[in-house]
């Protein structure tokens, strides 16, 4: 899985939740999809491969990313989000009802300082996995330890990041058919268990979560189409996305939430307060944002440019399990909204951008191999840690 690129998932992804909405919308469904996915297509096309980097990682590098880890974990558990209080397996149905009342009271309202930093740090316990394949197997059991807690406190009420990293983790970097299997396995647990905590079954329309998850968004997406609910334009399309280069935190704004909007055109009962945040796929935009042949080159266009730059960084910096995990939860993002994509890239970029301002030469370090001790590497610089695995290595 880790040989798939970001572009390959994102037409993947375009194409799994758009060709099924032909049994609801009919053929203009295939025609959306196709243009759109051809469009992503296009622009990666010519993308040349990048070199791999197989510069080594200090281990003094390594323990000031798990330290920073460790530092935001604290301040997020306790002044920040505090997703703790919404996460399924400590909560159950209650952090389902919990994220819902928080939809409620923040509607049309943009991400707070530590929403938004959040967005930005999802990347990061992957990010660690990949630095941690480059150092001492000294240091990686307090690498683990610290993704693990890191991905814990991120579930919150819902099911798609949690299965979404368990496939990255366990998938990330190996390609044998042993190790796909037990990832098959991993994600069907996942699945089921996360449903169970959260009370799933109990509320299942259908046979089970797993088919109410697949058939509601298509659902919901016939209801929007049949019941007349209000409509954009194609510039309202890109000026969302341009509206999310304003911080709420900075600026005051109004933020369209279109799944809580149509929420309420499509069940009207639910007009004083949502019960269910419903989704409608990544083609319920196309269709809201008229017409909606424009709307799906734009999105083409706005995803597909920032994917092929993030793609190329990623494989030359080898960040695989990182790439993995985007990769997978661009698919579970375009079940929703492209604009939710389009959020997930923007907060992917920034993510990588401040690595790179922050550690400019976290991945350029020279590497040591056995005939060149990394004290007598030249331009190499030791921190205590480095100094200490070098001396255990010679006393081996």
């Amino acid at each position: 899985m880790n040989r798939i690129s970001l572009p390959q998932f994102i037409i993947f992804g375009l194409l799994a939740w758009g060709l099924p909405a032909v049994f609801v919308v009919g053929p203009e469904a295939i025609v959306l999809t196709l243009t759109c996915a051809l469009t992503v297509w296009l622009i990666n096309r010519g993308a040349k491969p990048a070199q791999v980097s197989s510069a080594d990682v200090s281990a003094t590098v390594c323990a000031l990313m798990a330290g920073f880890g460790v530092l935001y974990l604290a301040w997020d558990m306790i002044f920040g989000r505090r997703m703790l209080s919404d996460n399924i397996f400590l909560q159950g149905r209650g952090a389902f009802e919990s994220s819902v009342d928080h939809l409620n009271a923040t509607m049309s309202e943009g991400r707070g300082f530590a929403e938004l930093l959040g967005s930005v740090t999802v990347f990061f316990p992957f990010f660690l996995l990949d630095l941690g394949n480059k150092i001492s197997p000294a240091w990686r059991w307090v690498i683990w330890c610290i993704v693990v807690i890191f991905v814990f406190n991120e579930v919150g009420a819902g099911r798609s990041y949690l299965l979404m990293a368990v496939t990255a983790i366990v998938a990330g970097r190996s390609t044998k058919p042993r190790q796909l299997v037990l990832t098959g396995v991993l994600m069907l647990a996942t699945f089921v268990i996360g449903s169970y905590v959260r009370g799933d079954f109990n509320t299942v329309i259908f046979s089970n979560p797993l088919v109410d998850g697949v058939v509601y968004p298509y659902i919901n997406l016939a209801l929007l189409l049949s019941n007349g609910c209000a409509e954009g334009s194609w510039y309202g399309y890109l000026g969302a996305f341009l509206n999310k280069f304003l911080p709420a935190f900075i600026f005051s704004k109004h933020v369209f939430s279109f799944n809580l909007e149509m929420t309420t055109c499509i069940y009207p009962w639910m007009a004083s307060g949502v019960t269910s945040n419903s989704i409608f796929t990544y083609l319920g935009e196309f269709f809201y944002y008229r017409p909606p042949i424009v709307t799906a080159i734009l999105a083409g266009i706005l995803i597909g440019a920032p994917v092929r730059i993030i793609d190329r960084f990623l494989v030359k910096r080898n960040l695989l399990t990182t790439r993995l995990f985007a990769g997978l939860m661009s698919v579970a993002e375009l079940r929703s909204r492209s604009q939710d994509l389009l959020s997930f890239l923007l907060s992917f970029g920034a993510f990588l951008a401040l690595t790179l301002l922050v550690l400019p030469k976290l991945m350029q370090q020279p590497k040591c191999n056995e005939s060149t001790p990394p004290d007598q590497v030249v331009g190499s610089r030791m921190g205590p840690f480095d100094r200490r695995f070098n001396r255990n290595e010679k006393r081996g």
